[in-house]
């Protein structure tokens, strides 16, 4: 009847309808029957996503993008999935679909063991001259060196338009053919760059891409002299999201000056093995983010920080210093600030819109944070709260001064009965429990 009703509506009310089925950038093959399918496709396909384990017809997919492979902008396999689905179901060569995507514009290539770098090569699309996004993702517990290195330059050479390339989940090193191409490809905006990334390779980087917009960077093997070249050379970089920080190492973080990042606006830090049963190192690592965080960033506009040290000064620092500050995100942070520091946050952010606070019971965090008179921003818009006690009777108070507020998400743990009554004061206010 669906079908029926879709060949005698107009173009424009059926391509309405489509945007309405939630169908405008991809299509669930499961979702639809094939004689609607082939109708409604031409309106809406823009992104492909193949594995075996979801696809329930991969010769659907073939025909599909025989028919309107020109359409697909964004392809995707999981081909960890598709190399071990079980039950065995039909499965794809690369030949059967790569030749039909023309028009490629975005490529993310995911795997893990049991994937050839011969296979490899043959996922790798035919046509390139349109790609500008590729990320190539292999799963961390299924790690295979070789894979990284068989990588061939010349392919990714062939891609005059490439502005975003993500290598997540690599433990090598960038060998010196990733350095040729990133001197062929200085248009390069998007970056991110395996764990075992050198100073070498750093230094490289920051002399070849200048137009760098954003870099996802592990400091495990990186020094003080290569940080401060990057700085130097790619002054136009917005996004910094450094990764393997310890206590040793996180001298590094003294090492960022505001005037070395003249344009950061988004700055992500993170632990990658966090033992807190060592508070001598936690009080290191404390003064190191007090004193990156005691210096001005007039144009910082979110802070993340997963796994660190952070205190009452660290976020007091965090509400003087950043002016700018519109989202903030504390995961597990050690020994972790109290209530006196997250209500300075909230009473001298004054353009504050995002909050996010996830911790464990140990930290024993509770929803006495929020303090209960005045907030310095009225646009608070997301709060996300995923610690142990969330007592809805902290909300009451602060919704007249919230007016902005629209998403409160807090965890699953909590009683979804107790919020009931919230909901029924405040209809707009959309409480997911994560």
């Amino acid at each position: 009847m669906l079908a029926d009703l879709c060949r005698v509506l107009p173009y424009d009310d059926l391509h309405q309808l489509v945007k309405l089925c939630g169908l405008t950038t991809s299509l669930n093959l499961a979702s639809v029957n094939q004689e609607l399918r082939d109708l409604i496709l031409p309106l809406c396909l823009r992104s492909v996503e193949f594995n075996s384990s979801t696809c329930p017809d991969p010769l659907g997919l073939v025909r599909m993008c025989q028919s309107h492979g020109h359409l697909v902008r964004r392809f995707r396999a999981d081909l960890f999935r598709a190399a071990r689905s079980f039950p065995p179901r039909p499965t794809l060569a690369p030949h059967d679909i790569l030749p039909y995507l023309t028009q490629l514009e975005e490529l993310h290539l995911y795997w893990a063991n049991g994937l050839t770098s011969t296979a490899l090569h043959q996922w790798l699309p035919v046509s390139t001259h349109r790609l500008r996004k590729v990320t190539l993702q292999q799963d961390p517990a299924h790690l295979n060196a070789g894979l990284f290195t068989s990588i061939p330059a010349e392919y990714l050479s062939a891609m005059p338009h490439l502005t975003s390339l993500r290598l997540e989940g690599f433990q090598s090193d960038l060998a010196q053919s990733w350095a040729a191409l990133f001197l062929t490809h200085p248009q390069i905006r998007v970056l991110t760059l395996p764990k075992r990334v050198s100073s070498a390779a750093v230094t490289s980087i920051a002399s070849h891409l200048p137009h760098l917009r954003s870099l996802e960077l592990n400091l495990t093997h990186v020094d003080v002299p290569a940080l401060h070249r990057l700085a130097r050379s790619c002054r136009h970089l917005t996004h910094l999201t450094l990764s393997g920080l310890t206590p040793e190492n996180s001298l590094l973080l003294e090492a960022m000056h505001p005037d070395h990042w003249p344009g950061l606006r988004y700055l992500k830090i993170q632990q990658d093995d966090w033992d807190p049963s060592q508070p001598e190192t936690s009080a290191i690592q404390a003064i190191r983010f007090q004193r990156l965080f005691g210096r001005v960033w007039p144009h910082l506009r979110t802070v993340a920080l997963r796994y660190t040290a952070v205190d009452d000064l660290t976020l007091t620092l965090i509400a003087r210093h950043c002016p700018q500050l519109r989202r903030i995100s504390l995961a597990m942070c050690y020994p972790g600030a109290t209530t006196t520091g997250y209500r300075y946050l909230f009473e001298h952010s004054r353009r504050l819109r995002a909050f996010s606070l996830e911790s464990d019971e140990a930290q024993n965090i509770q929803s006495d944070i929020l303090p209960a008179k005045q907030f310095a921003s009225s646009r608070l818009r997301r709060l996300h709260l995923y610690i142990s006690q969330v007592d809805p009777q902290h909300f009451v108070p602060i919704l007249s001064q919230l007016h902005q507020l629209q998403d409160l998400v807090i965890s699953r743990n909590c009683q979804r009965s107790d919020f009931s009554l919230l909901q029924q004061e405040c209809p707009h206010l959309r409480i997911k429990f994560h």
